[in-house]
């Protein structure tokens, strides 16, 4: 038989035993009651989801050049060098297809600016120019909305000059550009050359350079510059510009007459939608 004293150790170490479980078992519940928080990772989860969403959701900026800003002979504003005005190469990409039942609301989607005017076919016209770093900006934009739009709205680019040298002959280079058909390698070209490389055609033998590393011969180049057609373009450019009393560029006009309204720079799925349907309610 055991005697009472060993008895006792024993009774101690059985005691000592069961007390060291029920700490083991305690810190053993405390770390799965932690566990199910962690595993979940909410914060993960929600900047994935954030990230998703972000394109579709963030506002378009369109921030313009005003006239006041213009300055004759200033360097053109930093722009982020990040932004490229070059159209994606894009496999095959559906042309949208207007419809005539989705219903626009008047001050929000857009704004009836000039309700005479009388256009002859579905257009959307912007006015820009290349010496705006918000028009480059912007260029992105238009050149995705170009690629899928209906065939039956056309797009009128026109240029400003605000009555200053350099955004004069920018403008000139446009229709220069367009007498030789060259518009679609000129405009990455020409806004690449202001806001990336920030060397900006100070005279037109900055742009004969220019056109002529887009193959297009001196003696081409003069002929267009000195038709009669560059001319009046210009001449209906300035007039353009001050009937419909443009400020600022980048500036939108669907038919001549409606301006984009804000709810449509939301994004440009909703700013698309506009542009592809709006058009065709005068016709």
């Amino acid at each position: 038989m055991l005697s009472f004293s060993s008895r006792a150790r024993q009774s101690v170490l059985y005691r000592a035993l069961f007390i060291a479980l029920l700490v083991t078992i305690s810190l053993l519940s405390g770390c799965s009651s932690e566990e199910p928080s962690t595993a979940k990772k909410p914060a993960v989860v929600e900047d994935e989801a954030a990230t998703e969403t972000a394109p579709q959701a963030k506002a378009i900026s369109i921030e313009q050049t005003t006239s006041s800003d213009v300055q004759q002979e200033t360097k053109s504003p930093e722009t982020e060098q990040s932004v490229t005005t070059e159209e994606t190469v894009v496999e095959s990409v559906p042309k949208a297809i207007v419809n005539r039942e989705i219903v626009f609301t008047e001050g929000t989607d857009y704004v009836t600016k000039f309700p005479n005017e009388q256009p002859q076919k579905p257009i959307l016209v912007e006015f820009f120019s290349y010496m705006c770093p918000h028009c480059y900006n912007f260029e992105g934009t238009v050149n995705r909305w170009k690629k899928q739009k209906p065939d039956s709205v056309t797009l009128l680019k026109i240029p400003v000059s605000f009555g200053r040298g350099r955004w004069s002959l920018a403008a000139k280079s446009y229709y220069i550009a367009e007498e030789l058909d060259i518009t679609e390698q000129f405009n990455p070209a020409m806004f690449r050359k202001i806001h990336i490389e920030k060397k900006p055609p100070l005279k037109e033998a900055d742009l004969e350079k220019l056109f002529a590393s887009l193959g297009v011969s001196s003696k081409q180049f003069k002929a267009a510059a000195s038709s009669f057609n560059v001319d009046s373009k210009m001449r209906k450019a300035d007039f353009l510009a001050k009937k419909y009393q443009v400020s600022g560029v980048p500036y939108f006009l669907i038919n001549y007459k409606y301006e984009i309204g804000k709810a449509s720079y939301e994004s440009e799925a909703s700013l698309f939608k506009l542009w592809n349907n709006l058009p065709s309610k005068d016709f």
